[in-house]
């Protein structure tokens, strides 16, 4: 399958897990995407902690973009995470909220990430080891109106070594989530599926390189399963 052998990415940031051993606690958030526009200015989030410790959990919300394959995040006062930090204890739950600090301007979508992280508490007399924490990351987005949508420019190319590569750019106002890659023959003959989790930003460009020996000139069919419906579109290797 392309996922095994995927040899190179320049893509953006997906959701982020990582905890270590020693965590303190450990906590799940539903939804894990908050979408805001002017007629829904807060979104509500749930936050459990599933272990048998209080946890101490701080949240941050900063500016998201992608340059050059690198996500990049900023300092923002656009948007308030209510509340700030708080506890939770075991087995407990807690609301939280996400909303519009005033109103939406602009033509294009605003792209954000809802950094969730543990406060780990002070280590416990005897313990040995590095306590590490549990850090998340949610996307957040605003939308200014139906307007803003995403527009991809998709293409197939060969590298100095003869590999395929797929390019996708995206030009339009919005993101785009991609949950697969489909590439066959013109014939229909399957050569690989990826299946994935990607946003493309708004001027976000992402390739793919795979082991697939082509020709230029080829004609192939890419299917692209996204959050705004299934894309369709034969292409011609250059």
């Amino acid at each position: 399958m392309l996922m095994k052998r995927l040899m190179r990415v320049l893509c953006g940031f997906a959701i982020a897990l990582s905890a270590g051993a020693t965590s303190a606690g450990t906590f799940s958030i539903s939804p894990v995407r908050v979408s805001l526009d002017a007629h829904r200015p807060v979104s509500m989030l749930t936050l459990s902690n599933t272990g048998d410790e209080p946890v101490v959990v701080q949240l941050e919300i900063k500016k998201w973009s992608n340059r050059f394959g690198q996500d990049e995040f900023e300092a923002t006062r656009d948007l308030l995470a209510s509340p700030p930090i708080f506890t939770v204890p075991p087995k407990g739950r807690q609301i939280i909220r996400v909303g519009l600090r005033g109103a939406i301007s602009g033509d294009n979508e605003a792209s954000y990430r809802l950094f969730v992280r543990e406060v780990p508490p002070p280590p416990k007399p005897g313990q040995q080891g590095l306590q590490m924490a549990v850090h998340m990351s949610l996307p957040v987005f605003v939308s200014p109106g139906a307007h803003a949508v995403p527009a991809v420019d998709w293409q197939l190319r060969r590298d100095p070594e003869g590999r395929l590569v797929v390019r996708a750019l995206n030009r339009g106002r919005a993101h785009m989530q991609i949950s697969r890659l489909e590439l066959t023959s013109a014939d229909g003959e399957p050569l690989d599926r990826m299946d994935f989790n990607q946003y493309l930003l708004i001027g976000q460009d992402c390739e793919w390189t795979l082991p697939l020996a082509v020709s230029a000139g080829a004609k192939l069919r890419l299917l692209a399963l996204t959050d705004v419906g299934a894309q369709r579109m034969d292409l011609i290797v250059d």
